[in-house]
């Protein structure tokens, strides 16, 4: 039984495409990327730290002052790792001076071209080892051709040396930075459609879903997560519903889950309808969804209706879409880069604020003091005039901001060529 969706299908298909439009009217054009420009990109981004300087210098010695040129290249730099198609388990990223794991699968045909691929992100559940948390997805045909990838991060949410915080909040915080490093390595590593991401969990990971998507709503297009509930919900997720207010947001739970309360759910949505949340909907299981005898205290869903209701249309319709003008709630310390905006985060968890940020046809505001609004190089190419306080603003390119931002979070969709401090 589904609860009545605030958007009927056709309104959904219509929104889905809206991102399509406004990158086809604000657009790349094609741009030649010369072969020794490319190269000098994709040798900066594979570099390690003891070549990365000189690496740098040769990348900007070979655009030649080109931003252009430059955003081409990276857009269509070269994955840095070569794995070939399958499910690899056991590949490594970097963050906060630690090692972690992840488990990737690679649709058939990957390495045989230059296609990108959707992304189904599966944060792990604490006692789910690395092989199942993957395992239930890739035996599914409707999902061969799109990227599973499942980072090993909470599985160590115990571990004093990992998280030495022990706090509730503080706990989540970290962790939610260490997932942002692992995002990162996906963009450069994977050829991925960026735009493209969709994250689901279940229970623990329902939770982490969510509570990534409040942190980082700009990183992907759509989330499903299921069985979510209880204090974490309502204390770490809820007061910042608003941040989702952009994204296609699918909420799966059965009616009687006596683990995670289905009033949580309900309380989600609501607050999710309430910020006017473009696509928000709750599908609510009951005993008849089953397949023979519900799970145990109704926890979780229905193992075979999961695929149905994450794939489509999510992975088939939903596109990222970042706002020119929005609010967010900054809550956590891995929050401030917010759309095409930088603020200072709080220092630790606090009360909830929210932030006003504005783009009037490049007339720039921002209600937090101290803000930076990062010009995307597409702005610098069309010499789109911005302005502050009544004052015009054309800024100028700098392509070793370019570069070394992109090396930071490796999307496209947020590099900066360009800063404007609001408070100069």
């Amino acid at each position: 039984m589904r609860s009545p969706s605030p958007i009927g299908p056709v309104a959904l298909l219509s929104l889905s495409l809206l991102p399509l439009l406004q990158q086809t009217t604000t657009a790349q054009r094609p741009v030649r990327v010369p072969d020794q420009a490319q190269a000098a990109v994709d040798a900066y981004l594979a570099a390690d730290d003891g070549a990365r300087d000189a690496a740098l210098k040769a990348a900007i010695k070979a655009l030649r002052g080109k931003v252009d040129v430059a955003a081409a290249a990276l857009r269509d730099h070269a994955p840095l790792s070569a794995l070939p198609a399958g499910t690899h388990h056991g590949q490594e990223f970097e963050s906060g001076g630690h090692t972690w794991r992840y488990s990737i699968r690679l649709p058939k045909g990957y390495d045989e071209g230059d296609a990108r691929y959707p992304v189904l992100m599966l944060p792990d559940h604490g006692l789910v080892d690395e092989e199942a948390g993957i395992a239930f997805w890739e035996q599914d045909e409707q999902v061969e051709d799109c990227i599973l990838f499942r980072p090993v991060i909470v599985k160590h949410q115990d571990d004093a040396q990992r998280f030495p915080d022990r706090q509730f909040f503080a706990v989540g915080a970290a962790v939610a930075q260490v997932y942002r490093d692992a995002l990162r390595h996906l963009r450069l590593h994977h050829r991925i459609d960026h735009d493209r991401i969709v994250m689901t969990g279940l229970s623990q990971a329902g939770y982490y879903t969510e509570y990534l998507a409040i942190s980082f709503p700009d990183q992907f297009a759509a989330i499903a997560p299921e069985s979510a509930g209880g204090m974490a919900v309502t204390a770490a997720v809820i007061p910042c519903a608003p941040n989702l207010r952009h994204l296609h947001v699918r909420l799966l739970h059965t009616r009687d889950d006596q683990i995670t309360p289905f009033e949580h759910a309900e309380q989600l949505l609501a607050a999710l309808q309430d910020c006017g949340a473009e696509h928000a909907e709750l599908i609510a299981y009951t005993d008849a969804d089953y397949l023979g005898e519900p799970f145990p205290k109704r926890h979780p869903g229905p193992h075979h209706l999961r695929v149905q209701h994450v794939y489509d249309p999510l992975l088939g319709d939903a596109r990222r879409s970042i706002p020119s003008s929005f609010e967010r709630v900054l809550r956590y310390p891995q929050q401030g880069s917010e759309g095409c905006w930088q603020v200072a985060p709080p220092d630790q968890p606090s009360p909830p604020r929210t932030v006003r940020f504005e783009d009037d046809d490049g007339a720039l505001s921002c209600s937090q003091a101290g803000a930076v609004y990062r010009v995307h190089p597409d702005d610098l190419s069309a010499r789109r005039t911005f302005v502050v306080d009544g004052k015009k603003l054309r800024p100028k390119a700098d392509l070793e901001l370019l570069l070394t931002d992109f090396l930071e979070h490796g999307d496209p969709a947020r590099m900066t060529a360009a800063t404007i401090r609001l408070d100069d």
